[in-house]
């Protein structure tokens, strides 16, 4: 899910509430309280279903673990620019992932565009393209800093 991405990179996971405790995940579902269908929770504390769902998710894997379960109040306008982030990687993966900026010979010459070539530095220090290409966009969701990892 490319949503995750986009939030860790905009700081904010528009946390609304949090339930500690002791959770179940049976039949690949997880019951979590208050959720409302097609809101997205955050699960941490699990060995095999941590990270961000879309309720009611059912391909969880099943376990018994004790942690937190967050709701989120994602907007729909950041969850539309993932999809449409994530499409646009799929479209450009063959020049992103390519392993020249240019190249030339005989009568042929290539060179990445700005926006596949000047990608912004990512937390570990990779060039993204989507950052360089989205980030004017992505802005309006940026928090300064995040208080999860």
């Amino acid at each position: 899910m490319f949503l995750e991405e986009v939030l860790r990179y905009v700081n904010n996971r528009f946390e609304m509430e949090e339930v500690h405790g002791a959770f179940s995940v049976s039949g690949g579902s997880l019951d979590v309280p208050d959720a409302l269908e097609g809101q997205y929770y955050w699960v941490e504390g699990s060995v095999l279903n941590d990270g961000l769902h879309l309720h009611p998710d059912t391909a969880m894997r099943d376990e018994d673990f004790t942690g937190r379960v967050v709701l989120l109040a994602v907007p729909r306008a950041l969850a539309d620019l993932a999809d449409e982030i994530d499409e646009w990687n799929s479209e450009h993966a063959s020049e992103i992932d390519g392993p020249y900026q240019s190249e030339s010979f005989g009568g042929y010459s290539y060179t990445k565009s700005d926006a596949l070539r000047d990608g912004q530095e990512s937390a570990d220090g990779a060039k993204t393209a989507w950052q360089a290409k989205f980030g004017p966009r992505l802005r309006t969701f940026r928090k300064l800093s995040r208080d999860w990892v």
